[in-house]
């Protein structure tokens, strides 16, 4: 149940209070005001909208933006509760005279006289000076000694002080700003640790969980705690974690609690809880990419039931197949069948090459968009999900938030919208996941998201935020605009020295991933997105990425693209580590700058064996006119063994940095 649905509850139960204390502490604000506002609770509707602003009064003129519209709201609402004087007071201080003289004069008619604010003190003077002159540290001081705790707040925001400013949003009451500053004080901070526990009971008592928070607790918990109050701490992280379904967080915290304290109340017990529920998860895991993967051959099986033909019994060939050329495969070394990807084999890159097509979360989805095929391929209980998407026409919001604009695409496993985010007035994409009856891919699902909410770099794809519809569950992300990687090289139009610069992008985005501890694992030129500005994006960070994590894949599941395998992945797949995309993208590399992959067959174990065994033919043989150094270090990536590699992304970003720039574009 949405937290909108449980207010609407306490709403009609007679619970006004409850309703709105639940949306203002899960930052559902408007939705709070709206329904404030629809009890006619104009003064309180009011009062909630100038807290949120995070100023007092006389500091709303300062306000930009969503602030300022949210103080002139705030206004409104006083002047329809007939508060005259705080109304009178803010339309003044926004610099709206008008309709200050205009409420005055209303409220003389009700023989309601209005006290104008007194003229600032010789204190306020001074700080408007100090501010003026932003000398903002100093500035915040004053304040706080003025009894102007929020002001003192944001004057330490804007002096880059955000603990000091938590202290007096603290003493101002308001929690939610206090979360917002401690998250932003910095990793090398002496109060960071303090700051985090802070922090983690604030977020527990608000019941908040986002992305920020997340990043900003990440060193902390990587180390055990240091003292019963830290050790409190991670037991009521790990429940938050677990209270919004994020198991892997959750243990991650409780493992580090139990070498602090192995007899920690409760932290046990849990921990085994959930172990319990992870197992079997290795088995919904394979479920999503044999989906996936089954998808992708499916529209010759769609074509043979237009005619009315029986299904033919599995073969079990001694050794699968291969696809198309960038096929993903799932378990093929235990015997599995990999099912091919749509479009024709070749192992050339050239213009008028075809690629199998992924559409990126701008303009196409990254499933084809044949909606025949959803019968057949989706996983049990998605035809009815499908069939209840089919009802989003433009125009309809979800969640109370989103404005449908028209559906982008779909495929077996997926729907792609663009919509219209209400709350920050910004277009983004929603992939809708048909995964309506399985309880247990659900649960999957939002575990591989909470992956994908850690990274946050300008080279990865955001994922902003998740939610449910129609029995199935959606993510938010940043609509985006291009082709790419490998459709642009296809092409065959794109400089050098452009190509070289997405890989430093590539390389960029890719270190990001892994100092955050995730090996992407299916590193390849349709994961590449390349935006109008040409801007890179890496995509899909939802199977199979977290580095070294139990339970998260296990002996004999691979998944991955053979083409761009690492021989490490080949043999041990649930542990290999950052050198494992530095190879793959080594292949991608070598794809564009020789037209070929290094290794390439009709037969899985073929490629496979190749790259275990085979020595690439060196770039130059393709094109002389490449550097000797581009030569040797597209050769180092795809050493057989990690260590004779580039060890770190940083590393070969560099190379393709330099060699950009003496390529030119």
């Amino acid at each position: 149940m949405t937290t909108l649905r449980k207010a609407q509850e306490l709403e009609q139960s007679g619970d006004l209070a409850g309703a709105v204390r639940l949306l203002v502490q899960a930052g559902q604000v408007e939705a709070a005001v709206r329904m404030l506002l629809g009890a006619e609770r104009y003064r309180d509707a009011g009062r909630l909208l100038l807290q949120s602003t995070g100023v007092s009064v006389a500091g709303v003129g300062k306000l930009s933006g969503e602030g300022r519209r949210r103080a002139n709201q705030a206004a409104t609402c006083f002047a329809k509760a007939k508060d005259y004087e705080l109304a009178v007071a803010l339309y003044t201080a926004l610099g709206d005279p008008l309709r200050a003289q205009s409420l005055e004069a209303e409220a003389a008619e009700h023989g309601t006289g209005v006290r104008r604010v007194a003229a600032p003190t010789t204190g306020n003077s001074e700080l408007e000076t100090l501010i003026a002159h932003k000398d903002y540290a100093t500035a915040a001081k004053l304040a706080f000694k003025l009894g102007e705790h929020e002001e003192a707040g944001r004057l330490n925001l804007r002096a880059g002080k955000p603990y000091e400013a938590a202290i007096c949003f603290h003493r101002a009451g308001n929690r939610t700003a206090t979360l917002e500053a401690l998250t932003r004080v910095g990793r090398d901070h002496a109060k960071y640790r303090n700051a985090c526990v802070q922090a983690i009971q604030l977020a527990s008592d608000l019941n908040r969980l986002d992305f920020a928070l997340d990043q900003f607790l990440g060193r902390f918990v990587q180390v055990k705690p240091s003292d019963e109050r830290e050790a409190a701490a991670f037991y009521r992280l790990s429940q938050l974690y677990r209270s919004q379904d994020f198991g892997e967080n959750a243990t991650e915290v409780l493992q580090k609690l139990l070498l602090f304290d192995p007899a920690y109340p409760g932290a046990a017990a849990d921990l085994a809880a959930l172990s319990e529920e992870a197992k079997g998860s290795a088995m919904v895991f394979k479920k999503i990419v044999r989906d996936d993967a089954a998808f992708r051959g499916a529209g010759w099986r769609t074509r043979a039931a237009d005619l009315g033909l029986p299904d033919l019994p599995p073969l079990e060939p001694s050794e699968p197949r291969m696809g198309p050329r960038g096929t993903r495969i799932d378990s093929a070394l235990n015997g599995s069948p990999s099912a091919p990807a749509s479009g024709p084999s070749g192992t050339r890159l050239g213009p008028g090459a075809q690629r199998p097509t992924r559409a990126a979360h701008g303009s196409d989805t990254d499933v084809p968009t044949n909606p025949a095929v959803h019968q057949s391929t989706q996983a049990d209980g998605a035809p009815a999900v499908a069939m209840a998407l089919d009802a989003l026409a433009p125009g309809s919001v979800i969640s109370e938030r989103y404005l449908i604009q028209r559906e982008v695409g779909r495929g077996g496993m997926a729907a792609v919208y663009e919509a219209v985010d209400l709350e920050l007035e910004e277009t983004v994409a929603l992939k809708f996941f048909f995964l309506a009856s399985d309880g247990e891919l659900v649960k999957r699902f939002k575990q591989e998201l909470a992956l994908s909410r850690r990274l946050s770099h300008p080279n990865i794809v955001q994922v902003f935020d998740i939610g449910s519809h129609a029995g199935c569950k959606f993510i938010s992300m940043e609509l985006l605009h291009g082709k790419s990687l490998g459709d642009l090289a296809q092409e065959g139009s794109v400089p050098r020295g452009r190509l070289l610069n997405y890989l430093s992008q590539a390389c960029a985005g890719l270190a990001a991933a892994h100092a955050q501890g995730v090996v992407h694992r299916d590193v390849k030129p349709d994961n590449f997105f390349v935006t109008h500005d040409d801007i890179l994006k890496v995509m899909d960070f939802g199977i199979a990425k977290r580095q070294s994590k139990p339970g998260m894949t296990r002996a004999g599941f691979m998944a991955g693209t053979p083409e761009y395998m690492s021989p490490d992945q080949i043999t041990r797949f649930g542990s290999v580590d950052a050198r494992a995309d530095i190879y793959s993208l080594g292949v991608v590399a070598y794809e564009l700058l020789c037209g070929e992959v290094p290794f390439s067959g009709s037969e899985l174990m073929e490629i496979l064996n190749q790259h275990l065994s085979s020595k690439p033919t060196p770039p130059r043989a393709f094109d002389p006119t490449l550097t000797v150094e581009l030569n040797d270090a597209v050769l180092r990536c795809l050493e057989k063994q990690p260590d004779d590699r580039f060890q770190s992304m940083a590393e070969l970003g560099a190379v393709f940095d330099a060699e950009a720039a003496r390529a030119g574009d």
